[in-house]
């Protein structure tokens, strides 16, 4: 059966908000067999191939902080050296994502709706923004939301849009709609043996800025500037009820992801 269009959805957020565990939800009978689609398949990233080369990047990036903390480079040289190894890295993770960019697969569910194919991915170019894009030099920590919508365009152009020709492209956000009165903050997983991953669970300066730039998408979800991004679509889910203090079950929050999808088809 030929294949029409590749439906690519892209579950994102911040560290710890249940991305996975949601994802692992979603494959359940219960959710799975209402998706409208023909085709499923489900993508990780980055993939377990990208682990080891994400750890010899990682361990350049500290060797070279180390070098400029200790003065045996200068600051010129850091903040060149510092935007080139981001650039491979990026160029690297969004090539790593070569599957949700192609339009294969060998997964068949329904026979009963369109041959699209839907594919849903565990990450994706967002985090490439959050945790590659935004750590270069030239980029100040925290901007405001008016501010963002320049970054993500060049972001975008500049990495993704070329990858990507005939499929679209969607991205859901979990986002920690927690009361911040009542301490509601998300649990680092501490059973994570990733040594990149660990790095960046710690790292309070960059899951700082992460949940800053996510609040200015959020924002800019809803007053519509995020439009400015199309093709690429933008969704959002609390992973909070309302009021921001009771967590909605992974069971629901599938729901509200298989409404997203269901209306892309």
């Amino acid at each position: 059966m030929s294949i029409s269009k590749k439906h690519v959805f892209y579950i994102e957020g911040g560290d710890n908000v249940g991305k996975t565990t949601t994802i692992n939800q979603f494959k359940e009978s219960s959710i799975i067999d209402n998706l409208k689609y023909n085709r499923i398949s489900f993508s990780k990233y980055p993939t377990s191939k990208a682990t080891d080369k994400m750890n010899l990047y990682m361990k350049q990036m500290k060797e070279l902080e180390d070098q400029y903390n200790t003065k045996s480079i200068n600051r010129y040289m850091y903040l060149q050296d510092k935007k080139k190894l981001l650039d491979i890295i990026m160029k690297y993770m969004i090539d790593d994502m070569e599957y949700s960019f192609s339009n294969n697969s060998d997964s068949l569910y329904h026979e009963n709706y369109p041959s699209d194919i839907c594919n849903i991915c565990d990450r994706g170019p967002l985090s490439t923004y959050l945790y590659q894009y935004k750590s270069r030099p030239d980029i100040p920590k925290f901007i405001f939301e008016n501010n963002e919508i320049g970054y993500l365009k060049d972001f975008f152009s500049r990495y993704v849009l070329s990858k990507n020709s005939e499929n679209t492209m969607s991205i859901i956000i979990l986002n920690n709609n927690a009361n911040p009165l009542l301490s509601s903050d998300i649990i680092i997983d501490e059973s994570e043996v990733i040594e990149y991953k660990k790095q960046y669970d710690h790292d309070v300066i960059l899951q700082s800025r992460i949940n800053s730039t996510i609040n200015n998408i959020v924002a800019m979800i809803d007053n519509g500037i995020i439009n400015q991004l199309q093709p690429i679509k933008f969704y959002y889910i609390n992973i909070f009820d309302d009021t921001g203090n009771i967590r909605k079950s992974s069971y629901d929050i599938c729901k509200e992801i298989l409404s997203i999808i269901n209306m892309e088809e």
